[in-house]
């Protein structure tokens, strides 16, 4: 009897429920379980989305640096003054500013030092604008006496980008730091871009940033550039900001130096303004007196919170 009472209770229980809400308590639950697991999954994976590398989420603010960044790059680039040759995406970015039927001409000559009796190359990129499909003839001028210069390919068709200058130093070539000319003549349009040459008794080798951070305390920067020398020698680093050396061509502002003679040299630029374009070039003397200079190059000091 318990039983059944027990039974009809149940049924009207359930008559209740499903005249109120359509449905048994069962049902409902599992409807909301089924949505839960939706929304957590959902959830899930807008979280996944949002810490993944290619996520414009947490992009947004690093991308409009970058692009602060690529923009002062490539100003400088167009200007003439920037020799280290640029990242592909700042070349996409140059590209994009070029007029229709117009290209540009790029070169890393990095630290160009040599002795007598050796062959160095140039690199170089040709930048053509939408539509630009005129060929490139690539010659050097004002070379220093016996210094022969051969362009590879010599003539860059519409569907080439990268060429190169190859120099020839001879015996006889005169030492000292000299400046000269690649130059990129299409039949509507030339462009010339300048390059450096140091022919001395020893040489720069790997000239590179060793460092790039904030200081310590303030918002100042400092950044270390290191070389070597085949030979003991001192250590000097000319440098001035972007506004300075388009202004005064080759005038450095500030100069770093270390008098002891090494064949490993290393010096910090210290004080720095952050988010800045820098030029730098390096001078080494070595005991005999001989001077090489590399040629003008450039870095950005970056704001460490970005």
């Amino acid at each position: 009897m318990a039983l059944l009472q027990d039974q009809e209770a149940r049924i009207k229980k359930e008559q209740e429920y499903k005249r109120k809400y359509g449905s048994k308590p069962s049902q409902i639950a599992m409807g909301f379980l089924i949505a839960t697991i939706i929304t957590c999954g959902a959830l899930l994976i807008f979280v996944l989305y949002a810490v993944s590398p290619n996520s414009g989420l947490i992009r947004n603010k690093s991308t409009a640096y970058d692009d602060r960044l690529t923009n002062k790059l490539v100003g400088t680039i167009r200007q003439g003054a920037e020799t280290t040759l640029p990242t592909d995406e700042t070349i996409a970015a140059l590209r994009k500013t070029l007029a229709a039927g117009d290209f540009a001409l790029l070169t890393t000559p990095d630290v160009k030092s040599t002795k007598t009796n050796t062959t160095i190359s140039y690199d170089l990129r040709i930048v053509r604008s939408e539509g630009f499909a005129e060929s490139v003839r690539l010659t050097a001028a004002n070379l220093p006496s016996a210094v022969t210069a051969i362009a590879e390919p010599e003539l860059v068709d519409s569907e080439t980008e990268k060429a190169a200058i190859r120099l020839t130093i001879p015996g006889n070539a005169p030492l000292g730091s000299y400046n000269f000319n690649i130059i990129a003549k299409a039949d509507t349009k030339e462009k010339a871009t300048n390059a450096s040459l140091s022919v001395s008794n020893f040489v720069i080798n790997n000239a590179k940033l060793v460092e790039n951070r904030k200081m310590d305390a303030g918002s100042k920067w400092q950044t270390t550039i290191g070389w070597d020398t085949d030979v003991p020698a001192n250590t000097w680093v000319e440098y001035a900001t972007d506004a300075f050396f388009n202004e005064h061509v080759q005038a450095y502002a500030y100069t770093s130096t270390n008098q002891a003679n090494s064949k490993e040299h290393a010096n910090t630029l210290y004080y720095l303004e952050p988010d800045t374009i820098y030029h730098y070039r390096i001078k080494s003397v070595d005991e005999l007196n001989n001077i090489v200079i590399g040629p003008d190059r450039a870095f950005i000091t970056s704001v460490g919170e970005e």
